[in-house]
């Protein structure tokens, strides 16, 4: 059977992933039948725009007060999504467009982000206040105001482990770009915790040029993810005597914000990072997943392709 396809339902007008098995295809939110036509359609449009990948290869903009992260009040007018729920209460998501290239594609974030609130609650989460919402990068709770729950994203301005916004823009922000980057390099998303760990070869953080790669599934609190030096050499040296730091994943949205974008790539991948700059995304084979043209190579003795070799296609 052929991999779920990601859609707007007619009826409904909520993203969802249709399967296509026997008989027609139906929305997994309102069961209303969708034309096979369409579903065909969506499995076969091109996986990323160029626009996205102009996307994936602008900055990323941190939270509100964050590594020069522009506040609420400079991001334009408030977005609401709201979905009224069985007890007579709302389910609510502030969030801002700001400067983000392709608002759309935060709007269609936020549905997805309540679809994926609503499979929680049909699996027996009660959404009531300071209910946390597993699963999810972000970590998110509700906070009830009057007839409405509030979706409140940790506040890094502070103690995010105890503070909150009512607002969702980082969130929908990192779920645009996660999904982005699994379609484009085509493997499915493995996500982790804002919680969890990252590995940091000591002093490469700083360093200009570093490789960000994943060696395991997240477990037991970890990413996976390391940190270290481009340079084989010294990278070697930090390896040998396990010279290594752990931080907290959030941290990356103060000290490498451009990493915060491949955090949902599967175990084997390396990125290669000068600065802010991806310039290749690897598979465990360390072949290229996606060569921003955009870039220049890898310098050769940093692991970089020899001078006049053909480059991955």
């Amino acid at each position: 059977m052929p991999p779920p396809v990601e859609m707007k339902c007619p009826a409904c007008g909520m993203t969802v992933k249709v399967s296509m098995g026997w008989g027609k295809p139906k929305c997994p939110l309102c069961r209303a039948e969708i034309d096979p036509a369409a579903v065909k359609a969506a499995a076969e449009a091109p996986p990323v725009s160029p626009e996205e990948i102009a996307l994936l290869l602008a900055p990323f903009i941190p939270p509100p007060g964050v590594a020069g992260g522009p506040p609420l009040a400079e991001r334009g007018p408030q977005q609401e999504l709201k979905a009224p729920l069985p007890d007579g209460v709302d389910l609510v998501a502030h969030y801002h467009h700001g400067s983000f290239p392709i608002p759309a594609l935060l709007d269609k974030a936020s549905e997805t982000l309540f679809t994926r609130i609503g499979e929680e609650s049909a699996k027996g989460l009660g959404l009531c206040d300071n209910a946390v919402i597993p699963d999810n990068w972000m970590h998110l709770t509700l906070r009830k105001k009057g007839k409405e729950l509030i979706v409140c994203e940790p506040d890094f301005t502070k103690n995010p482990e105890e503070c909150h916004i009512e607002d969702v823009s980082t969130t929908l922000e990192l779920m645009v770009l996660h999904e982005l980057m699994a379609k484009l390099t085509r493997t499915a998303p493995v996500r982790c915790s804002s919680w969890d760990t990252v590995t940091i070869g000591k002093g490469s953080m700083t360093e200009e040029y570093v490789t960000l790669e994943r060696e395991g599934e997240p477990h037991g609190g970890q990413t996976g993810w390391v940190i270290n030096f481009m340079d084989p050499a010294r990278a070697q040296k930090v390896d040998a005597v396990k010279a290594y730091n752990w931080s907290a994943c959030y941290e990356l949205l103060k000290a490498r914000p451009g990493m915060m974008k491949m955090l949902a790539l599967p175990v084997g991948t390396r990125v290669y990072f000068k600065g802010e700059t991806v310039m290749d995304v690897q598979d465990r084979s360390r072949k290229s997943l996606w060569l921003p043209e955009q870039v220049q190579p890898i310098p050769p003795e940093l692991g970089g392709p020899p001078p006049n070799a053909a480059m991955p296609t």
